[in-house]
């Protein structure tokens, strides 16, 4: 057995294991600066891998992450390592221990969380209710984190165990940034403010963005919530507004906008009507006169007149003598 040097750490870590199990909580590395726990909790595949340091009960337990590389890759495994940083922060009280506390927080937390997934896993969307009650669960957890964080670290050494609870953009609530939209400029969105900016731009022919800048399309893919069905149209409508000079079908009833992937050299096709067209004049598709030097020029020589090869009445007088070719 290891000597622990913290002896409150040492006396929590027997009654821990009397509690819930021998082997829930295991003292992986100890000296007189801090002590490093791995615990493992109800039936998750890995442990919490912990930092406490010497002062603990004084200071708040660290959370360093898990102890399997292939599960911390997981949305699910990295939102429980914060919510369980979260419940020790709201648990700990000055001078007094917390991972009894932390753990009956964080139970009703887990079970919600891993019904939500497994949800998700086959294919059902989570009751309205349920997730509504999930919610506000993580929102109470916020605000008693929020509440119970220590200050600000006095030294770049030293790390905030809440610090990545964050305040929307938008709406200003606070939120673990796990479950925001966290964009390159820092600012952060709920769930419901990036849903409703980017349905709202939409509809008024706009754009949501953040400084200057549009949110990208694998965070509305993975927060904004969208259907494949929904997510699809949406791009196709920012590839349009995106595109410098955008081609619209010239056909009746259709003008539909004609992406890049269906443009080859002067020719398109559309992806709606599935006719052909012409993308130098962005009309329909017709017979074409090449300009060629033999005949005057790269104008046939006939710019000084103001007439131009693609005049209709021209490509009648001239298709004898300039040669001709179709889409």
């Amino acid at each position: 057995m290891m000597l622990i040097h913290n002896a409150a750490l040492a006396d929590e870590i027997f009654a821990l294991n009397a509690i819930y199990g021998d082997g829930t909580v295991t003292a992986t590395f100890s000296n007189s600066d801090h002590t490093t726990i791995s615990l493992r909790l109800f039936d998750l595949s890995y442990s919490f891998l912990l930092h406490i340091a010497n002062t603990y009960p004084r200071s708040t337990p660290r959370v360093l992450g898990i102890d399997d590389l292939m599960q911390s890759t997981r949305v699910e495994a990295r939102q429980n390592v914060m919510y369980f940083q979260a419940c020790i922060v709201a648990a700990k009280h000055p001078d007094g221990v917390c991972f009894f506390d932390a753990i009956e927080q964080f139970d009703p937390i887990f079970t919600m969380q891993r019904a939500h997934y497994l949800n998700i896993e086959h294919g059902l969307d989570p009751e309205k209710e349920e997730n509504e009650e999930r919610l506000a669960m993580l929102r109470q957890l916020v605000d008693k984190a929020a509440l119970g964080s220590p200050p600000p670290p006095s030294s770049a050494t030293e790390s905030n165990p809440s610090s990545d609870i964050v305040g929307c953009a938008v709406c200003m609530e606070p939120f673990f940034r796990i479950d925001t939209a966290t964009l390159k400029c820092q600012h952060s969105y709920c769930h419901d403010c990036l849903a409703d900016g980017i349905k709202f731009g939409f509809t008024e022919r706009s754009e949501l963005k953040c400084c200057g800048k549009s949110i990208p399309n694998h965070i509305v893919r993975d927060f904004a919530g969208f259907d494949e069905a929904w997510l699809k149209f949406y791009f196709a409508y920012l590839r349009e507004r995106h595109s410098p000079n955008p081609i619209y079908c010239p056909y009746f009833k259709c003008n539909a906008f004609i992406p890049q992937v269906c443009m080859e050299g002067e020719k398109a096709k559309c992806p709606v009507c599935k006719k052909q067209l012409c993308v130098a004049c962005k009309d329909k598709e017709h017979r074409v006169l090449p300009i060629v030097q033999p005949y005057g020029g790269k104008d046939g020589g006939l710019q000084s007149y103001g007439l131009y090869l693609w005049d209709p009445i021209l490509l009648s007088l001239w298709q004898d003598k300039l040669p001709v070719w179709h889409f």
